[in-house]
């Protein structure tokens, strides 16, 4: 019989979920944010690059497997929680995470020419709702590295062609250079499987660390 353990890290990493969750679930909205927010001034992240702040927004999304009373339940607690506290960011950029999941959950994990063109048409609506989340998030005057994380994971579902997705990069790196998950994402965008080249996210990703320098940039590679 093999027992498996936990390790520090993952048990950590479920203990600031479930406290999320539970000031979701409380509807203590000031809370969640101000949780937010600690993790976002103290940077605090895990060997691979990981965030902490990542979790907080992870807690939030339902299983793709969900059922659909599920993921409009989770939906319209959102949204009042956006009524409620009309100039947090958290909720819009939760929203559009959501939105972005639920896009994924319609379309599936199949190669593109396996999925059918009314899963197409749902996921892309699904899409275009995520991005009009974030276009709101963006007014407002709390930013959050989130914002262009989540972003980028809309790019990839849009299609974004490279010079627009170029730009997204860009102004996320300018914005908080060193936030892990900008770099992971553009190394996934520049696989030959979505619109890349053989070997070309390898050669990005060096131009990248170096830009970067020393052991932060080597840190980066690694990562």
């Amino acid at each position: 019989q093999i027992n498996f353990v936990e390790s520090p890290e993952t048990t950590e990493q479920n203990l600031i979920k479930s406290q999320a969750w539970t000031l979701y679930t409380n509807k203590d909205y000031a809370g969640l944010e101000a949780m937010a927010t600690n993790y976002r001034a103290s940077k605090e992240r895990y060997a691979t690059g990981f965030w902490k702040l990542a979790l907080v927004y992870n807690a939030l999304e339902p299983a793709r497997k969900g059922s659909d009373a599920d993921w409009q339940a989770q939906f319209k607690q959102i949204q009042d929680w956006i009524k409620a506290r009309p100039t947090a960011v958290v909720p819009r950029i939760a929203l559009a995470r959501m939105l972005t999941s639920y896009a994924w959950k319609a379309r599936g994990g199949d190669w593109a020419d396996k999925v059918k063109e009314a899963d197409w048409n749902l996921f892309f609506a699904r899409l275009k709702k995520a991005m009009t989340s974030l276009q709101e998030a963006k007014q407002l005057k709390e930013k959050c590295p989130v914002y262009w994380s989540s972003l980028q994971m809309i790019a990839l579902g849009m299609q974004f062609e490279k010079p627009r997705y170029n730009t997204v990069f860009s102004q996320a790196i300018q914005e908080f250079p060193d936030y892990e998950y900008y770099y992971n994402a553009r190394a996934n965008y520049l696989q030959p499987r979505w619109h890349g080249e053989e070997g070309e996210w390898e050669k990005d990703l060096t131009k990248s660390a170096d830009r970067v320098g020393g052991a932060a940039g080597d840190m980066l590679y690694a990562q």
